[in-house]
């Protein structure tokens, strides 16, 4: 079976209480591999004091 392919450009985060209602929260800037392995994400901010991962 042939992968399909997805395309991310355009992707927006957006939040609000309705659908009428949404704010663009931040720019995206990239998009991890889709359909591929996980990846962890670093969430380690400054008050931290070791690294620290999301699965």
């Amino acid at each position: 079976m042939s992968a399909k392919a997805h395309n991310t450009i355009g992707t927006i985060l957006k939040f609000g209480t309705t659908a009428n209602n949404l704010a663009e929260l931040c720019k995206i800037k990239s998009t991890p591999q889709l359909n591929g392995e996980r990846e962890q994400i670093e969430s380690t901010d400054l008050t931290d004091t070791s690294q620290t991962f999301v699965n």
